[in-house]
């Protein structure tokens, strides 16, 4: 059976012609361009995909289910994706400051340090081959500061952030409050929290 299409008139068979109802009266169309063309100022404007996301990287299994997520969006949008590691050595530099111990591992947190940074590249270069696959234009950063400012600064030139629900930390997290959640309220970009 063939149909015509309620826009452009184009012959189709009724199988493959794009099927609208709108206000009681069914509509077929050739294609969704022709559709669209006829309904643009009837359909609800959606917002546009983000085209800068920001990823926060932990290496946990939510962090790399964010990594997809982020890489499906950026394909369908024609973004690109930041993926982000903060290495924080706060909390140890604070134990060296308060502890007999201190001054050996006050010298020993260079090294502490560039097993961090190792780790965190590590993890970015996997989460990068990710966003590659996906045929996905990606970049990384590791910085050394608390995760949340580095998330935070961040997100002021991106269009979305893509986090974990919950990281690595659990201690961290039960008794600070989830770092997703913390991202949220310190910013005005969008967050998008992948479970």
């Amino acid at each position: 059976m063939i149909t015509k299409c309620s826009n452009c008139g184009t012959h189709v068979p009724k199988d493959v012609a794009l099927r609208l109802v709108h206000e009681g009266a069914t509509h077929e169309f050739c294609s969704a361009k022709c559709a669209d063309l006829q309904f643009r100022d009837v359909l609800p404007q959606l917002p546009p995909l983000p085209r800068r996301i920001l990823v926060a990287i932990d290496g946990s299994g939510p962090s790399v289910r964010a990594v997809e997520m982020a890489a499906q969006l950026a394909l369908a949008g024609h973004g690109e994706v930041t993926l982000l590691s903060a290495v924080d050595l706060g909390w140890l530099r604070g134990v060296a400051m308060q502890s007999e111990a201190g001054v050996k591992l006050d010298a020993r947190l260079d090294e502490i340090e560039g097993v961090l940074r190792g780790n965190a590249a590590s993890e970015l270069e996997r989460c990068k081959r990710m966003c590659e696959q996906a045929k996905v234009p990606c970049t990384t950063r590791i910085e050394v500061r608390p995760p949340l400012e580095a998330i935070l600064d961040a997100a002021t030139s991106a269009d979305l952030v893509v986090m974990g629900s919950r990281g690595r930390d659990a201690l961290a997290t039960s008794s600070l409050g989830s770092l997703a959640q913390r991202v949220i309220t310190g910013t005005r970009t969008r967050v998008l929290v992948v479970h």
